[in-house]
This record gives C-alpha cells, structure tokens and sequence, in this order.
C-alpha cells in the first residue's frame, strides 16, 4: 500500500485560497470543499487527510457535524490556523482533531489584516527575517503532513487487520463469518519516558501529557537501564540548552520498530533551520516541541504522538488480540500463513491494483541443526531468527509463518516513488542483516540464511501465487542440500525407468 494520500482543504473560498496554493506548489494531491458540503470528495480514497481551515467566525458544531458524517476509517484530521489564533487552538482541543498547521499571514487570509499593519510598523529587516522564518515553517508542515499522512495509513492498515481476523473466526457449523468481535480490545495505558535534566520545559510536557503514565531520566545512562526492563510508547528528549544537548548526544540509534517514538525539546534560537532537520535525523527524533509553544499548543502537539502511539501499539501488538488460529504457534509474533492470505485479500478489495512487495526469509538448515544440536536449539534459533526480521520492520508490514524455517512478509507501505521489487529487495537485505547480526549465541551451530524478494500482482490468484512463491523456496533448499548421488542409486534409479 503506498504512502500516497489525498488531502481535503475544508473552508470558504476566500481561506483556502492561500493554503491551497501552497499546497499544489508542494505537489499534493488536492481537493476543496465546504464545511457544509456533504462528505464526497475522497470517498474513493484510501488515505485522506482532512484540512479544516479554522477561523475566527468558523462554527465548530458545523465541523463537529462534518466529522461525524465521516466516520470511516484511512482518515485523519487537522485544522489550519492564523498565527497567535488561541480561539482556534481551543476549538481544534475542543473538537478532537488530530493535529493543528499554522500558516503564516501569506497564506492564511484571515490573519493577513493584522499582520500587514505590524510589517509596516516593524521597519526595515523584516523580510529576510521572514524568509527564514517561512522556511522553518515549511519543514515545519512538510513534518506534520507526512505524519499525518502515517496516521491515516495506520488507521486503515488496523481496520483491514480487524477484517481480516474476523474472516478467521468460526462460527457454529464451522463457517467463516465477518461478525464483529464479541467486545472492544481495551488498550493498554500509554508510557511516557522523559529525559534530560530537570527544566521547566520537562514540567510543561509532564502538565501537557494529561493522564499517562510517566517516568523520569536526568541522563540518557540512566534511561537506558530503564528501558532495558520497561516499555515505552513515547520518549521525549531535552535538548533546549546547551546542556541537555550534551547530555542526549549519547541518545542510542537503533532500527527496532519496538523502539519508543522520540520527540525532542528545542528552543528556536539555539536550533532552528537546516541544524534542526540534521539534528532530527541524527538521532531519529520524529518532531520538535518548541519552548516558544504555550501550553494549549503543547497539548495540541501530544494529543497527535498519543493517538499515533495507540494506533501503533494496535499493529505491533495485534496478535494478542487476534483468534488463536491467526498465530503461529511454532513462531511466536508471526501470523499464521491463513491470517497473512486474508490480509492481503483485504489489501485488494476496493479495485485496489497495487503491486504487493513481498520477501521470504528462511533458515536453510533448520532440520540439519536439530539433528545435530537437538530440536530444542534449533527451535530456540528459529524464535531468535523471527523475532529479528520483526524488528527490523515497520509497523505496517506483516510477517507469516510458513513452516519449514520459512517466514514471508508483506510490506505494508512503501514510498509512491518507490519500485515496489527495490523496496521489497531492500527490506530483504535489511532483515538478513539484522538476523545474521542476532544469532549471537546460535553461531556454532553454523546457520545458513536466506532471502527472496518477489512482487505479488493482482491478476493473478493469490494462492497460486503464495504457493509458487514458497514452492521455489522449497526447490531452493533442494538445491542447496543436494548431495552427491552414489552410482547404486543411480542403477536404482535408472531401473525404474521404462523399457
């Protein structure tokens, strides 16, 4: 599935002049609407992100009425405001939407009156100062579009992960059915991890997180020791001085998808611009809190990350809320071969002709092992072999079981400019990597590994696909386990032969 998503700008003509036109500028696919206007526009979409300009006389029992109309899911929502707009935020707290994009005067008409008047008094210097500004406001949105973006994506890769497992549960007479479940999974409270030295910035998140459960780290040692025992939905790094700067630059940099989602502290006037997007990237922080935010806006910020996180909590722990007959038993974390089936059947429904990138991974030799190292070695690899090609995945792809030392992953989401063959060769090279790095303990038994990668195409049946896929795996190991046939054998052999 791509990442690719049609964005909605909600709002009069005259409010989303501005915005719109930034947005086509930027390359987004782009429709307008009316807040009165019934939900049609992207109702044939997958991922929609839903815009609501937001001003000053803009009725929220009118937005409230929209999003109510627009319960499916793939959606995720978001008002744009004028600079300094509190009667904005408090709407957008208000009504629930999942985040908030502040334009600047250029291109949010409604603030443009006030602002005109305070660039004529401001004098000489003004421009320059708003070029750069405008800049970091555009990494600014390009960040909160792209997760915005991810949301949507998220929220639709549960509700097709939810179909899928209702296909699995029986019924009386031993049918399938798509009922419902019989209750909602309760979620498990969210765990916030701050770390840094004692500031009132850290004081504000802690204010601003509202009912979470929340620990506390002056160093990121002593962060590290905690996360060794303890899981975290979101970590949140001091670095709005020179200080805690130095004190997160020993922040550990790692691929697990098991990882806390980290979100850093910074002051504009220490780390702004191109420093801020390096800085960001250097230590895979998702999105900067700036000490310039009031309150409100902060709340506003972590309401989105604890959405995200409960939503990627939902995928990365979906299996505990599936039927026992949608895991594997033999690979814990792994999904069973039927489960996988019924996933990517629910990825094609709705005309979707998307190519499907998909890999195998195998332990060659797993039979070989447990005859020379016993069953329970081999079995203790196998988990060891799962639970790294897990790691090494995002939390939209999918990993199945297929016996005979065989996992097979789909890739559920991969970049629109993006060969779906490369990106499924890429994520195959990344968790042999990853396995061959893990074995740890297991290297004496001399583990062979292997990866396939592979395109699934709708126009063909899928089961004749999913088996031609494991079959060649299966004449691969053939092929590598040959042995040299002795010449009885070939007597033996050509005896069977006809006359």
């Amino acid at each position: 599935m791509h990442n690719q998503s049609l964005i909605e700008l909600i709002g009069e003509d005259a409010e989303i002049a501005g915005i719109g036109q930034w947005l086509e500028q930027n390359g987004r696919r782009l429709v307008r609407s009316s807040i009165e206007e019934p939900v049609a526009a992207g109702s044939g979409e997958r991922i929609v992100i839903r815009l609501f300009v937001i001003g000053p006389t803009t009725s929220a029992r009118a937005i409230s009425q929209r999003l109510r109309h627009d319960s499916r899911e793939g959606v995720a929502t978001a008002g744009c405001v004028a600079p300094q707009d509190r009667t904005a935020l408090s709407k957008a707290l208000a009504l629930g939407l999942d985040d908030v994009l502040v334009f600047d005067r250029n291109r949010f008409p409604l603030a443009s009156r006030q602002a005109g008047i305070a660039s004529q008094l401001s004098g000489s210097g003004e421009e320059q100062h708003d070029s750069v500004e405008d800049e970091e406001d555009d990494h600014r949105l390009h960040r909160q579009l792209r997760h915005l973006a991810l949301l949507a994506c998220a929220r639709m890769e549960t509700v097709m992960r939810d179909s899928a497992a209702r296909m699995l549960r029986p019924v009386p007479g031993g049918s399938r059915t798509t009922r419902p479940a019989a209750g909602p999974v309760t979620a498990p409270p969210l765990s916030v991890l701050l770390v840094g030295p004692p500031s009132q910035a850290k004081v504000r998140i802690n204010e601003a997180l509202g009912p979470v459960s929340v620990s506390h780290a002056e160093t990121v040692a002593a962060a590290q020791r905690i996360l060794t025992h303890e899981r975290f939905d979101i970590a949140v790094l001091g670095a709005h001085d020179e200080r805690s700067q130095r004190t997160v630059q020993a922040w550990p940099v790692t691929d697990r998808r098991s990882d806390p989602l980290v979100i850093g502290i910074v002051d504009r006037k220490q780390l702004a611009g191109e420093a801020l997007e390096a800085w960001m990237q250097r230590h895979r922080v998702m999105d900067a809190i700036t000490t310039s935010m009031t309150l409100e806006e902060v709340r506003l910020h972590l309401h989105f990350w604890q959405e995200f996180a409960r939503v990627r909590a939902r995928l990365l722990g979906h299996s505990q809320s599936m039927p026992a007959d949608a895991c594997s038993e033999q690979a814990p974390g792994a999904v069973s071969r039927d489960f996988f089936q019924a996933c990517v059947e629910q990825r094609r429904k709705g005309g979707n002709t998307d190519l499907c990138p998909v890999f195998t991974l195998r332990l060659e030799d797993l039979w070989d092992i447990g005859e020379e190292h016993g069953y329970d070695t081999a079995g203790e690899l196998l988990g060891r072999m799962v639970s790294s090609v897990l790691e090494s995945l995002s939390m939209f792809d999918l990993a199945a079981y297929c016996g005979n030392g065989q996992l097979i992953v789909i890739l559920g989401s991969y970049d629109d400019s993006d060969d779906p063959l490369a990106a499924a060769a890429r994520a195959s090279e990344r968790a042999l990597a990853k396995v061959r790095k893990e074995v740890g303990d297991f290297e004496q038994t001399h583990p062979h590994f292997s990866a396939e990668p592979q395109v699934l195409v709708p126009e063909i049946d899928l089961s004749i696909q999913l088996h031609a896929l494991l079959g060649m795996c299966r004449e691969r190991r053939m092929v590598i386990e040959r042995r040299p046939v002795t010449e009885p054998e070939q007597h033996h052999v050509r005896s069977l032969e006809p006359a």
